[in-house]
């Protein structure tokens, strides 16, 4: 049995480290549908969570970035961590939030099945997506996408990948041909 924890509704602007450092053995968390701007660093902690939706709130980054870190971590020289720690991630919903960019350390969130980053300000796509090997559904839908990193290709469980409504040109041919999407897979794309 999985041990769920669910607020939504636009009931929470912030989550607290301690409330989060409760509930270890939580496997998913739905968070979706608030006013959330950060991420504590104690979400970490949940080692355990297999599943999280963070869809639907204002957040601007994934893990927060520098510049919203505490005083005190920072002093300390405590590593800034947060959502790349999630070893045993595999649905991540981040969609319709205001995030300009993902991490490179995506790359270890290497048991994602679903990412959802669709609805946000995403420019680029770190090259480290490719890492990415058990992905098999990536929905970059409506972001300011002009361009996909070759390493895309590598995403060898991909089936499908959704990047209508971005800003992009074209997808270069080698992206497409080497994603060997059989006729059951899906790439849907939208050209400016």
């Amino acid at each position: 049995s999985s041990v769920k924890g669910k607020v939504n509704g636009k009931v929470i602007s912030s989550i607290f480290n301690f409330q989060i450092s409760n509930l270890l053995g939580l496997q998913i968390l739905d968070l979706h549908d608030n006013q959330l701007e950060t991420l504590p660093d104690s979400i970490s902690a949940l080692t355990r969570l297999t599943k999280l939706n963070l869809s639907h709130n204002r957040l601007a980054s994934l893990p927060p970035g520098i510049d919203n870190q505490s005083e005190t971590s920072i002093a300390s020289n405590q590593p800034i961590t947060g959502i790349y720690d999630l070893l045993d991630l595999h649905n991540l919903a981040a969609s319709n939030n205001h995030i300009e960019a993902l991490d490179e350390r995506i790359a270890d969130l290497n048991r994602l099945v679903n990412l959802d980053m669709a609805h946000n300000k995403l420019r680029t796509l770190p090259g480290s997506v490719g890492f990415l090997s058990k992905v098999t559904s990536l929905n970059l839908a409506s972001n300011s996408l002009e361009s996909i990193p070759s390493e895309v290709s590598s995403m060898s469980s991909l089936a499908s990948l959704d990047l209508t409504n971005n800003k992009l040109r074209e997808v270069p041919a080698c992206h497409i041909s080497s994603l060997s999407l059989s006729p059951a897979r899906q790439l849907v794309c939208q050209f400016q």
